[in-house]
């Protein structure tokens, strides 16, 4: 049985590393090859205690955003996506996995053009 969301276990280093598949299926499941192979290539672990950094800025105060949220996105769990969400300008839903700017870059650049165009 397949888990739902993304999941990340402690390396050796304790570090957070991803199975490839599971990122492969969850990060870039509308990701054509060899694409999706290369992004998966790129990941790298990370130390846990990037779930508890504070920013010193954050630009989604003062700054116009846009939360690109995916129907097919498998990597954070409800209500935390709703939380993003809640703290841009504008929320869109695509029917995307955790990627669309892999699976539709062209898309995400009519949507900044738009954005910028005001519309």
């Amino acid at each position: 049985m397949s888990r739902r969301w993304l999941l990340a276990m402690p390396d050796a280093d304790g570090r957070l590393r991803l199975a490839p598949d599971d990122a492969r299926a969850k990060l870039y499941g509308d990701v054509g090859e060899p694409a999706a192979t290369r992004a998966v290539e790129l990941l790298r672990p990370e130390p846990p205690s990037i779930f508890g950094a504070t920013p010193t800025h954050v630009s989604w105060r003062d700054t116009p955003s846009i939360y690109l949220r995916g129907r097919r996105d498998r990597t954070i769990a409800t209500p935390l996506p709703d939380r993003f969400a809640g703290r841009c300008s504008r929320t869109e839903t695509w029917d995307t996995s955790h990627s669309p700017y892999l699976s539709h870059p062209a898309a995400v650049a009519d949507l900044i053009q738009r954005a910028g165009d005001g519309s």
